[in-house]
């Protein structure tokens, strides 16, 4: 829920590009990216529900998204 949260916030606005910027938003994610996958193969199957496992994947791949649409904006040295 809060990377979602974090997605709706950073998602809109020039404010929010601007924002995104200055805290490095861009490379932390990138930086999170694999560890988040790698927990979910390592950690997931054995301790959450199905319906757990699906809105983590579903998480996944809105971090996806959401690192190609910062990097389309341009804004952000990768």
């Amino acid at each position: 829920e809060a990377l979602d949260a974090l997605f709706d916030v950073f998602a809109d606005g020039k404010e929010a590009e601007k924002a995104a910027v200055q805290i490095k938003l861009l490379p932390a994610l990138k930086e999170f990216q694999p560890v988040f996958k790698t927990r979910m193969r390592k950690e997931g199957k054995g301790q959450y529900s199905t319906d757990q496992l699906c809105v983590l994947d579903n998480v996944k791949m809105n971090l996806r998204r959401f690192i190609a649409y910062q990097e389309t904006l341009g804004k952000t040295p990768t």
